[in-house]
């Protein structure tokens, strides 16, 4: 059972969750450009068609959405949308903590409707892996 209060406005949405029975669905239901495959394993994309460290010093990470995604009320997602989540997730800095998985990000960046690049403030080789968070769904 989940219920909503004052200290905790959105138990399912992805900026403020930080709970293995909200991640549990989140992971369902939202999203992400990344996810961890079945098993074990590094991240592999999901709504991204690929993703990349485009430096030698992993501070830059750039991602390309795969063509054709919707949200479930029929809207294309885009680049904007990605950027639009995570920053939300960063600004909220929700109780639970969860926005901090995201703060390697220094800015984030789009071109176009397909491609959106994470500047990030210093090198972070796991930076995939919080990809594939709830905490980084994508958000209408």
């Amino acid at each position: 059972r989940f219920t909503a209060t004052s200290e905790a406005p959105a138990p399912l949405d992805p900026a403020y969750a930080y709970d293995v029975g909200s991640w549990n669905i989140l992971r369902q239901t939202v999203q992400t450009l990344m996810i961890l495959p079945k098993g074990d394993g590094d991240p592999v994309p999901e709504a991204a068609e690929k993703c990349a460290f485009t430096d030698t010093g992993n501070e830059r990470y750039a991602c390309t959405l795969r063509e054709g995604l919707k949200f479930s009320n029929g809207k294309a997602i885009t680049a904007e949308d990605v950027k639009f989540s995570i920053e939300r997730a960063l600004a909220l800095k929700a109780d639970s903590g969860v926005f901090a998985l995201l703060s390697t990000i220094d800015t984030v960046e789009t071109q176009g409707d397909r491609e959106v690049i994470f500047h990030l403030k210093t090198a972070d080789a796991t930076f995939p892996y919080k990809l594939s968070t709830p905490v980084a769904g994508i958000v209408n």
